[in-house]
């Protein structure tokens, strides 16, 4: 019997969203000793499958918190947050993809400084990104109050110095809290918005243009002072190079820690197959094992929203 076959016959397909599982993401015991870490998620409301795969694999078992960050509330993004509790409106100016990314940034920054405690690791991760079962312990080895951890794209200039090319890759890409604190000391502005004082020279400010980690490599570049973590023999980014690690020989995860990008088949099986995560076998009946991957998502399954699933709720968890 195959392995996906004994998932089959084990896990049946849940008629509701399980509680238990709820109030586990939700309320994430964390160590009084154990450092935390945190990551703000930029998310839209058709990639629904796309966060059910992260909440049903990785993020529900990873030390690592999570919420998902939002332009404005809808109807919608209500109704999601009343069932899962961990989404954020970040108050943006800005709404689409790629429009105002460094304020959602600057934006979460300032939440996580005013809900989180002094020390937390704070962090941006894409939708398509799955974190390995030890990527939590690799970020806690590497601390440092000043630390700038990620995927670091190729440059070929000054390597010491932070900013909008020399930079880590949005995918994942974690700050100490110096540096955060100091971040958000000096106000944010828009490259075009903001264009007659917004320059990136303008030390007064914190310049920033469409996309978050460019303007957050230009914000320390300013700052200064940096502990550079550099991850590229462990993280996996499809895009730069064009060869990598194959997500699907295993084992993977354990000499890696990361892979983006990934479609929500690679999420569940990485958790599932790849890794032996107790926490989230009940979901492992909706995974598959996998022999080949492209390397590029390739979205055939057309993004949904359960709206009348999620509606069905009656907990209120709207900030």
């Amino acid at each position: 019997m195959s392995t996906s076959d004994t998932y089959k016959d084990t896990y049946k397909e849940p008629d509701k969203i399980d509680e238990k599982y709820l109030k586990q993401i939700i309320e994430k015991k964390i160590g009084e000793k154990e450092r935390r870490v945190v990551v703000g998620i930029f998310a839209t409301i058709e990639n629904y499958n796309r966060r059910e795969a992260q909440r049903e694999t990785w993020l529900s078992s990873s030390k690592i918190e999570h919420k998902y960050l939002i332009d404005k509330w809808t109807e919608e993004w209500r109704a999601e947050n009343n069932v899962f509790g961990d989404i954020v409106n970040v108050n943006a100016s800005f709404n689409g993809y790629a429009k105002g990314y460094g304020e959602k940034l600057y934006n979460w920054y300032e939440y996580v400084a005013q809900n989180y405690p002094e020390g937390t690791i704070a962090g941006k991760t894409d939708d398509d990104f799955f974190g390995c079962s030890n990527l939590y312990d690799v970020v806690i080895e590497n601390y440092h109050p000043r630390m700038y951890f990620g995927w670091w794209h190729p440059f070929k200039g000054d390597l010491t110095k932070p900013s909008l090319r020399n930079r880590p890759d949005g995918q994942f890409v974690l700050i100490g809290w110096e540096l955060m604190k100091e971040i958000i000391t000096k106000p944010y502005c828009h490259h075009k918005r903001d264009a007659s004082f917004c320059k990136p020279e303008n030390e007064n400010v914190r310049y920033g243009n469409d996309f978050g980690d460019p303007s957050l490599g230009h914000w320390l570049g300013q700052i200064g002072n940096i502990k550079q973590i550099r991850m590229n023999d462990r993280m996996v980014h499809t895009q730069i190079p064009k060869k990598f690690r194959s997500p699907v020989k295993k084992p993977f995860c354990g000499e890696m820690i990361s892979y983006h990008k990934t479609t929500p088949p690679l999420q569940r099986y990485l958790q599932c197959f790849d890794q032996d995560i107790p926490a989230t076998k009940q979901f492992c009946h909706k995974a598959k094992n996998m022999t080949y991957f492209a390397g590029k998502p390739a979205y055939k399954q057309k993004p949904r929203h359960p709206l009348p699933i999620i509606l069905s709720s009656t907990v209120d968890r709207n900030e």
